[in-house]
């Protein structure tokens, strides 16, 4: 009985405690489940987020290397268009291509093409002489206007064999007219080692593309998972569709394994970057933990082993964990500090942020300084950016947007330091709390070299206006110097003929104007010869010391070896006492003049500084004073023709400027560092004189009486009526026959048919039709023995080889006078008389 009654109740007790152990096991095994769900969700955001921060890495390395082949190919056209464009001489172009070279990085070479399409000249030998002519990137160039970067079709470079992404700047003429272009190829082969240095697990994967979908570069370089054209999968998918960044899942591929891949686009040119990660790797730690769990709750009875074992694989596979995330932190710390980038977390309700050692670093704090708030990192800048700082920080925590803005340390007009800041609102991850994320960039180096191209670029335009304007005035003061000798050889009364001598001598101070004007915009005839910087300096020594007056103390500390330089030594003497009377006004109370001289060598690190330098060798000529200074929002104007820091009436403004335009015609560079009330140094660096081939033309001075003629027939050649009529009658008044003639094809008719003509007389810019050299070059290839004399407002390319006059050129600057006319013409003809006796 006991039994019967036993059983039904022993039947329920045990089901009930089948029925209890089964809803036990059932909330665990769904609470493990749940878990595993969270656990994998959040191992895929982990893998998502530390890929978008090495993608957002990667990208800013790229746009830093694009950023610098571009100031690289703009410090080369301006060279272009002093040295006159690809056409111009090995010489010329060689060094500078060579420097440019060495201060860029991930470049294979730089070459320099013509307008036709060929190679002229390149830093790898073999690419020289190739023709381009059909190439994407030149048809581009050569169709478009402007100076923005323009990118080619990528292509395997003839020299390393890798595939490299051609990037053209456009060259023109004065006129606007294509002249060729300066290409840089993108070899990202030359960046793998950054590549190198970022960790993206066993099976991950690192790619570069083109808008076309090639993959420039890969890495590792035999990853199966890139292929090398991205024409179908998720991630062409998302270049044909997406915008400029996302997150793409799939296989990159067809038939390929499924894939977490992170892209973003760079712009100009548009260029993709993409961090992929295998999706095994990503799930690998997820799959491990799910197999123990199951495991676990399949043999539940056997918990005190197994749950033991299960345990102990556990905290093992978080210590993996852990360490692989710091592995990760430090590849991430590395990866920053390549880039000269730090990053902070800020959260809190003093937005507060752990300091790293990469930002401590960044911004010099000691060992000790573990945090740092918001408002510190304000206070490190100056006021108006700190108020902005503050502003976005805050904005980007209540908003939940994203901020990008400048920072300054120490000047407002001159900065110390330039951060480029962006920030990004984070949630809260399992390990930090939500907070604005803020990525700190020095740019300083970069901004700079912008400012000096940009400045040099400026000072360019102006020099050809100035040079444009000084080119017509002085045709007008021909003209008017010209008909002040005729009134003055024609006049016997004492008030005109004072009236007279008084318009020359005005007209004589407003060449000497239109000369200063030339100089800065480096215009102006130079008759270089070989000279030693330490002698002349001495020699005017004398006469600088008059100039400064005896309150100043004239100090010469020149080099005691010869500093020889390939010079106009009268335009150094110009230069040093402009140089002097400026020091002279800027000491009213007296003070100390120091010149100085010096061979120095300018390297690449200082010609990536100084955009307009070219490195080598070069004579360093300073002066320097102990005067007022000049504070340094003025600096950047003061060698602008016009600008002047003295009061009105005391100076023209054109002293530096004119400086500034004599040594960069020359082929050199000019550096001012001045500080109020401390003085100002100016450096002149010129290139050092290799040899002393090239010697001073000889110019004759002009005598006391006009020389004559003696009927002798004269080919002028002048298109301005004005100045044709008055030196035609200079001439015919001289003793002269004139056939006059307006352009190229008419003085070569009348040359041919007029065989008595003992002379040609030709203006070096004509309006139309052949220039003055061209006819000069035609008119002797008819009559080799003719003697030629050149009239110019200005000097161009067709006058001068590197604005320097050839040797034994005859060259009539306008404005001249009548005795100058009569001396050159007269010393021309006598020269041709005594060649040809016997």
């Amino acid at each position: 009985m006991f039994s019967q009654l036993w059983r039904p109740r022993g039947d329920w007790l045990g089901r009930a405690i089948i029925a209890l152990a089964a809803a036990l096991y059932l909330v665990f095994a769904t609470t493990a489940v749940l878990e595993l769900f969270v656990r994998r969700h959040d191992a895929i955001d982990e893998a998502t987020r530390r890929a978008e921060g090495l993608n957002y890495l990667l990208l800013e390395h790229l746009r830093s290397t694009v950023v610098s082949i571009d100031g690289a190919l703009k410090q080369l056209a301006a060279h272009s268009r002093r040295v006159g464009g690809p056409e111009a001489g090995k010489e010329q172009w060689s060094p500078i291509l060579s420097s440019v070279l060495a201060s860029l990085s991930g470049v294979g070479s730089l070459s320099v093409v013509s307008a036709d399409g060929v190679v002229r000249y390149a830093t790898s030998p073999g690419l020289a002489g190739l023709s381009h002519a059909d190439d994407r990137l030149i048809e581009s160039l050569r169709d478009g206007r402007g100076t923005s970067l323009v990118a080619g079709a990528p292509r395997r470079s003839h020299v390393s064999g890798h595939l490299v992404l051609p990037l053209g700047l456009r060259l023109e003429t004065e006129q606007g007219v294509f002249a060729g272009a300066v290409v840089a190829t993108l070899d990202p082969e030359l960046l793998r080692a950054i590549y190198q240095a970022v960790e993206v697990g066993p099976n991950g994967a690192i790619l570069i593309a083109d808008s076309g979908g090639t993959v420039l570069l890969r890495h590792p370089p035999d990853s199966a998972a890139v292929p090398a054209q991205l024409t179908e999968g998720a991630l062409a998918e998302a270049m044909t569709h997406g915008g400029f960044s996302g997150v793409v899942k799939g296989p990159l591929a067809k038939g390929g394994s499924e894939r977490l891949t992170v892209y973003r686009m760079l712009n100009q040119p548009r260029l993709l970057v993409g961090v992929s990660l295998s999706a095994a790797d990503v799930s690998d730690e997820f799959n491990r933990d799910a197999l123990v769990r199951v495991v676990a709750l399949a043999l539940m009875g056997l918990a005190v082993f197994y749950g033991g074992r299960a345990l102990a694989r556990e905290a093992g596979s978080r210590a993996r964990s852990e360490r692989a995330i710091a592995q990760r932190e430090r590849h991430l710390m590395e990866a920053q500090r390549i880039a000269d980038m730090a990053s902070l977390r800020f959260s809190g309700p003093d937005l507060g942020a752990a300091v790293s050692d990469r930002a401590r670093a960044f911004f010099a704090w000691p060992a000790a300084r573990a945090t740092v708030t918001a408002d510190a990192i304000a206070d490190l800048v100056v006021d108006i950016d700190a108020e902005a700082f503050r502003r976005e920080i805050d904005t980007c925590r209540e908003a939940h947007r994203g901020f990008a803005l400048d920072l300054r340390t120490g000047d407002v007009q001159n900065p110390a330091r330039l951060l480029h800041v962006e920030g990004s609102w984070e949630e809260a991850g399992p390990d930090a709390p939500e907070g604005v994320l803020v990525v700190f960039h020095d740019v300083t180096r970069e901004r700079r070299a912008e400012s000096r191209l940009r400045h040099a670029e400026r000072l360019e335009a102006v020099g050809r206006l100035t040079g444009g304007v000084a080119h017509d005035f002085n045709n007008m003061l021909t003209v008017i110097l010209g008909n002040v000798d005729r009134l003055s050889d024609n006049t016997d009364a004492q008030v005109t003929r004072e009236a007279v001598d008084e318009i020359g001598r005005a007209a004589e101070r407003a060449a000497e104007l239109t000369q200063q004007l030339l100089a800065f915009a480096r215009r102006q005839p130079l008759r270089p010869q070989r000279i030693d910087i330490n002698e002349l300096v001495r020699a005017a020594a004398g006469m600088l010391g008059r100039v400064l007056g005896r309150q100043v103390e004239l100090q010469l500390e020149l080099s005691d070896a010869p500093c020889r330089t390939l010079i106009d030594a009268g335009q150094v003497e110009t230069a040093l006492v402009n140089l002097c009377a400026n020091a002279r006004d800027a000491m009213p109370s007296g003070g100390r003049l120091t010149i100085a001289s010096s061979l120095v060598d300018l390297d690449a690190a200082y010609v990536r500084d100084q955009p307009d330098a070219v490195a080598g060798r070069h004579v360093m000529l300073s002066v320097s004073d102990t005067g007022v200074g000049i504070p340094a929002e003025q600096l950047p104007f003061v060698f602008e023709p016009f600008f002047s820091t003295k009061e009105v009436g005391q100076g023209t403004g054109l002293g530096l400027a004119m400086v500034y335009g004599f040594v960069k015609q020359s082929g050199g560079h000019v550096r001012i560092q001045s500080e109020p009330g401390k003085g100002t140094t100016i450096r002149l660096y010129l290139p050092e004189a290799v040899d002393s081939s090239l010697a001073a033309a000889e110019s004759g001075k002009p005598g006391s009486e006009p020389s004559r003629g003696a009927g002798e027939a004269i080919l002028l050649v002048e298109d301005e009526e004005m100045v044709r009529e008055s030196l035609t009658r200079q001439l015919t008044d001289l003793g002269y026959e004139v056939v006059v003639t307006a352009d190229g094809a008419a003085a070569l008719a009348a040359l041919a048919a007029q065989p008595r003509i003992a002379l040609l007389l030709t203006d070096v810019i004509l309006s139309s039709g052949l220039n003055g050299r061209e006819i000069a070059e035609r008119a002797g290839a008819l009559r080799p023995d003719l003697p030629i004399v050149f009239m110019s407002g200005h000097e161009e390319s067709v006058m001068a080889r590197e604005g320097r006059l050839e040797p034994l050129l005859r060259v009539l600057s306008k404005p001249f006078r009548k005795q100058e006319l009569a001396d050159i013409v007269r010393r021309a003809l006598d020269e041709r008389r005594a060649a040809s006796a016997p």
